[in-house]
């Protein structure tokens, strides 16, 4: 979820605390001191924090963006309670609900005044800690720690804007749009990363992803297409590619995490997207997307040398066949696939199945792709051939060619 954090006089969304110096030490109830020269080197910071809400309970399990005005620091729309721990001290704790000390609040936003109590002086480090729970308990929502900060006394103290940092607990990928990648042509789809906060809240807004512990959290994709490094931009010899500017999804919580799938136009085979995190929040591999296979379909294209033998020009399902009538004729046979034989790809047929026979008994093949020739034996037996060719293991498309020789140069005297 999305809100703001504002001290006095700022705009919605930062998240800036107004220290003024003050006689009296905390003051965690909420209520605002009186200003003046602090005692013990103790200064009462006031802090105002505003989480919006989708409910008049107070709380929601939906996501939320809160009201237009928000800006883009992490507050989830489940925090209930704030603790603020100076320099490795004893934590501050505050409620944060519409019945807190200090809070007040509608159904669409709660606003809260607080009261720190803040040591006079240099190179201070706070760190904030928001949950969804009433008493600071549980793991929290989001975090953030700054240093140096420094307080002085007698004056007003002005610090910030700082980030809270959201907390990841789970997340998911899925097509934007069901993607239609078509072999040959260029195009793109879009994976979008949903990353959720330990109160079931979708995470919008900036600030980098982290582990309960203040540790970062990071994503990267993989895929499982054969013999090729993961996001490789050459279309020759890798079809899907991701783009943005590195392999990891964005460190920040966007407000929509997309990535682009570009897509080359190679044949490729089915293909699944995998999203996993640094800090193995969840299981390796546990969340993906798929795409089925994008082929071209293959044809066999037969050319006879002879007039008298018969060729005819196989498509998807139906082979090339072939009549030769004397030994010696030669039949040219060249597969092809968009996608996949043709530039840029100018990928490679090989010749899977091979049931000539050579010699007496049958015919001949020779050559490579693109194209390989046929010969008729020239002996006196007729012969029978049927030949496959294959694009590649992992995409295994075929074309065949039946083949058939007719012995008739039969001299009679």
């Amino acid at each position: 979820m999305n809100a703001n954090l504002r001290g006095h006089l700022l705009l919605a969304g930062t998240f800036m605390l107004a220290f003024v110096a003050c006689s009296g030490g905390a003051n965690p109830g909420g209520t605002m001191p009186p200003t003046g020269i602090t005692d013990h080197g103790k200064a009462n910071a006031t802090l105002t924090i505003t989480i919006p809400r989708r409910s008049g309970t107070g709380t929601s399990s939906s996501n939320s963006r809160g009201t237009a005005s928000v800006r883009p620091d992490y507050i989830s729309t489940n925090t209930q309670s704030m603790s603020i721990a100076i320099d490795g001290g004893t934590p501050q704790d505050f409620g944060l609900t519409n019945t807190s000390p200090g809070c007040s609040g509608t159904g669409s936003a709660t606003l809260c005044t607080i009261t720190v109590a803040a040591p006079v002086g240099t190179g201070e480090t706070w760190a904030f800690a928001l949950y969804s729970t009433t008493n600071e308990t549980g793991t929290p929502l989001s975090l953030d720690t700054e240093t140096p900060i420094t307080i002085a006394a007698g004056v007003a103290n002005n610090l910030g804007p700082y980030t809270l940092n959201p907390v990841v607990h789970s997340y998911s990928v899925a097509w934007s749009a069901a993607p239609s990648f078509t072999a040959d042509s260029s195009s793109s789809g879009t994976i979008v990363l949903t990353v959720k906060d330990p109160s079931a809240a979708t995470i919008i807004g900036p600030g980098s992803y982290e582990t309960s512990a203040g540790s970062p959290v990071t994503f990267s994709l993989s895929d499982n297409l054969p013999n090729s490094a993961p996001f490789t931009t050459t279309s020759q010899s890798y079809a899907l590619s991701f783009t943005g500017g590195s392999a990891s999804a964005p460190a920040s919580a966007t407000p929509s995490n997309v990535i682009t799938v570009a897509y080359g136009g190679l044949s490729v085979p089915a293909t699944t997207f995998y999203v996993n995190d640094s800090a193995t929040i969840q299981a390796t591999n546990s969340t993906s997307v798929s795409e089925p296979a994008v082929l071209g379909a293959p044809v066999l294209t037969a050319t006879c040398a002879n007039s008298s033998d018969l060729c005819s020009n196989g498509t998807t399902g139906t082979p090339a066949s072939i009549s030769l009538v004397t030994g010696g004729d030669t039949a040219t046979l060249v597969p092809s696939e968009p996608g996949w034989t043709d530039a840029p790809y100018s990928q490679a047929f090989t010749q899977s199945a091979n049931t000539c026979t050579g010699g007496t008994a049958g015919s001949t093949m020779t050559g490579s792709t693109p194209t390989w020739t046929l010969t008729a034996n020239t002996g006196n037996n007729p012969g029978t051939c049927s030949v496959s060719f294959e694009d590649s293991a992992s995409l295994a498309q075929t074309v065949t060619a039946n083949a058939s020789y007719t012995y008739t140069s039969v001299i009679v005297h």
